[in-house]
């Protein structure tokens, strides 16, 4: 199974998200995915 947490920026939300199921699953068949949905291209 594979579960993806998306947000605006992946800078906190999906990104928690993802790092408190990470460690709070027991099936290692899980994977476990963040992004964002919109970035600044700050060049």
């Amino acid at each position: 199974m594979k579960i993806m947490f998306i947000c605006t920026g992946n800078i906190c939300r999906s990104a928690m998200a993802h790092s408190l199921l990470e460690k709070m699953k027991e099936n290692e068949d899980i994977e476990v995915f963040s992004c964002g949905v919109y970035a600044e291209d700050r060049r």
